[in-house]
């Protein structure tokens, strides 16, 4: 899925990858990413399991599930694409948790 809006800054991007395994943070990056198209800055929303270009982006952020303390495919994804300290970079994570006997 992708979502493009006008540029708020001429040439620059923003790339929204993310992880989801139950659709909570697909949600969470889809209203992230919707506020920066209303901004007017031009944003594209691509899963990571379909290998996004971070060096095709002025800025990244990127979302994903907080698992039993883990977050392995953001962590991959990140060392992958060489993303420490390269770009303005944001990490998004989702996590929640069961109550009351999983009620």
């Amino acid at each position: 899925m992708e979502r493009s809006g006008t540029s708020g800054d001429p040439g620059v991007r923003v790339l929204v990858a993310f992880e989801s395994r139950k659709g909570s943070t697909r949600e969470i990056v889809e209203t992230i990413a919707a506020e920066i198209n209303t901004a007017g800055w031009d944003v594209d929303v691509i899963e990571i399991k379909d290998s996004p270009r971070p060096d095709e982006y002025g800025y990244v952020i990127i979302g994903g599930p907080l698992h039993m303390g883990k977050i392995k495919g953001v962590r991959n994804f990140v060392d992958m694409r060489n993303l420490k300290g390269v770009r303005p970079t944001q990490l998004t994570l989702a996590g929640f948790s069961v109550q009351n006997g999983g009620k």
